[in-house]
């Protein structure tokens, strides 16, 4: 009856071990300096490290490129894969006469060049072992995982479709080819998303325009980000055919509330055209804010205002819905008036009634004439 098998080494035995080839003038990937003033004994002793290092390319190349492989072998088990890297292009550079442990080397710093994401490096020397051998399964597999990577769907599927037909059946190529797939699906879906977005907003700035509203941006925009949108209610459901709303269609406006005499401000980041100001007020003004310490902005005592492009300033009803604001401050035809939407919000003020109302109102008339 045989003996138990060999039980592969721990990884502080492992890292046991390569630190120990480190320490080994043979395996050193460089040689310590000498200080300054010690004698001749360590001179000759770097001249001994440099001569025992050189030992690794005696014998015949294929003798050296296979010592080299097998040291990049401890370090990659190690997972340390720079130095890994380093002894196989060393064995690489011996130029082996045998074409399959040159291929070998040249897969396993491809492996190494994965871990360290070198992609442009793995589709490297993974054509080189393919100009060789064509059918070198490993090299197809590793060149997909690292297209995929790139997010090149197109070729990863087509090496890994290759790597599959040389390796039917295997759990990590069958792996790999369902992840660049799956990749190639999310990305084409996020193309496709992206450009109904931006046929939605086109859309949405030709409804706009229909309104007499001007998009204006500034450098100091609000801190929250908004554009007019259509209200989904009237919107096709998902998964439909996407075909771009028509002008008339029912828009939601970000609007953006001024306390211009305290120097405050609230965000209404969904009021439907359909709505009152009464209906979108009325959560807003129901319980006074800490800065309302005379209870001065109620809802049945403040007045509510647009300034229009041309300056003209209009008092609006609360009863009022928004889609009625827009004829009124385009005005006649040809007037090129009507409202504004700076940073995707529109601008509405509250003033406490009184006298302090008619001093802003006629304050900011005569500041819009200027």
């Amino acid at each position: 009856m045989s003996g138990p098998f060999p039980q592969p080494p721990s990884p502080a035995d492992l890292e046991k071990a390569l630190q120990a080839f480190d320490r080994t003038p043979l395996f050193m990937q460089s040689l310590p300096s000498s200080s300054a003033g010690e004698g001749e004994e360590d001179d000759q002793e770097s001249v001994a490290l440099e001569a025992l290092k050189s030992l690794a390319h005696e014998g015949t190349a294929d003798g050296a490129a296979l010592n080299f492989k097998e040291l990049g072998n401890e370090y990659f088990r190690g997972k340390r894969w720079r130095e890994a890297v380093g002894f196989y292009t060393q064995g690489i550079d011996a130029k082996p006469e045998d074409m399959k442990l040159r291929e070998s080397l040249l897969l396993n710093r491809a492996a190494c060049n994965l871990e360290l994401q070198n992609y442009r490096k793995v589709l490297a020397d993974t054509s080189l072992v393919l100009l060789s051998s064509p059918t070198a399964s490993k090299a197809y597999y590793r060149a997909g995982l690292a297209l995929t990577r790139l997010e090149k769907w197109h070729e990863a599927l087509d090496v890994l479709g290759r790597a599959a037909a040389l390796q039917p059946g295997d759990a990590g190529v069958a792996r790999a080819l369902e992840e660049a797939r799956r990749g190639k699906e999310e990305a084409q879906r996020k193309v496709h998303e992206k450009r109904e977005a931006g046929e939605m907003r086109r859309a949405v700035e030709v409804a706009l325009q229909a309104r007499a509203i001007t998009l204006v941006k500034t450098q100091s925009p609000p801190p929250q980000e908004a554009f007019p949108f259509f209200d989904p209610s009237y919107l096709p459901p998902n998964g439909a055919t996407f075909t771009p709303p028509p002008p008339t269609t029912p828009l939601v406006m970000p609007v953006l509330l001024l306390y211009p005499l305290v120097a405050q401000t609230d965000l209404l980041t969904a009021f439907p055209e359909s709505s009152t100001f009464q209906e979108q007020l009325t959560p807003v003004l129901a319980d006074p804010p800490p800065w309302d310490e005379q209870g001065a902005y109620k809802l049945g005592t403040v007045g509510v205002y647009v300034v229009t492009v041309r300056g003209r300033v209009l008092k609006l009803a609360m009863g009022r819905r928004l889609l009625d604001v827009w004829p009124a401050a385009a005005g006649k035809e040809g007037l090129g008036d009507g409202v504004v939407c700076r940073d995707g919000w529109v601008e509405v003020y509250l003033l406490p009634r009184g006298e302090e109302e008619r001093k802003w109102v006629d304050e900011m008339k005569a500041k819009l004439k200027k």
